[in-house]
């Protein structure tokens, strides 16, 4: 479990064409943020991904079609939200989890799409849930 701080937050789409969210989330300890030292010697903050589908679009530039409320945006939507669902399913801003502090538990990313086993080097760390 650790700490983070959700700092930027960007849809876009995916090889298969569907949308995806992806918050970029800062790791926080004792309110302080942390930061990893680079092999040049620069200090950068220490990042951890979540990522999550959203529904499909009504077209191909219109609004999105409301969230399924067993999606994974759908609850973690609602953990931002102080456990208080949306109003409405069509428009659940991202907008939500900006520069807010959450608790999350983290999973390391061994595999790649096929199943196979990354190399160490390219193994990486994601956020897998929000908790309340």
């Amino acid at each position: 479990m650790v700490d983070v701080i959700v700092t930027a937050a960007r849809v876009g789409r995916v090889f298969d064409g569907s949308w995806r969210a992806t918050l970029t989330c800062d790791v926080v300890r004792d309110g302080e943020r942390r930061y990893v030292t680079t092999g040049e010697g620069e200090s950068i903050p220490m990042r951890i991904p979540l990522y999550f589908k959203l529904p499909p679009r009504k077209g191909a530039t219109g609004p999105f079609h409301p969230a399924s409320r067993a999606s994974r945006f759908y609850r973690l939507w609602t953990v931002a939200n102080h456990g208080q669902k949306p109003l409405r399913r069509d428009r659940m801003a991202l907008a939500i989890f900006r520069d807010r502090l959450f608790r999350a538990r983290t999973r390391v990313v061994i595999k790649n799409y096929k199943g196979e086993l990354l190399a160490k080097e390219l193994q990486h760390s994601v956020i897998e849930d929000l908790l309340p």
